[in-house]
């Protein structure tokens, strides 16, 4: 899934050429797998020990989390093998892998 949502993530980052796009893919892709996880798994209850009232607060934090890993982390691993290019004041520099 993380590749799939990647593929997608550079493709609307070179077509409308920024970088800001890549949080709200990663928060997609967590409220799809929080949602899943949630009623179809049922696992807040299972590995978290939620209770029915406060379920919905794995939703928040799928948001919040998968954003954060696609913006940080994914963002980088695309940087490192040129899948998008890096910005530097206004031109753009791509990475020399040593």
């Amino acid at each position: 899934m993380f590749g799939i949502f990647n593929i997608i993530n550079v493709y609307l980052q070179r077509k409308y050429k920024t970088e800001n796009i890549s949080f709200f893919i990663g928060s997609l892709m967590g409220v799809i797998f929080s949602i899943i996880g949630r009623f179809g798994m049922n696992l807040p209850t299972k590995i978290f020990g939620f209770n029915n009232k406060n379920q919905y607060q794995v939703h928040l934090i799928a948001f919040f989390l998968y954003g954060l890993i696609f913006r940080i982390i994914i963002q980088c691993f695309n940087r490192c093998f040129n899948l998008i290019p890096i910005k530097y004041n206004s031109s753009v520099v791509h990475p020399v892998l040593f």
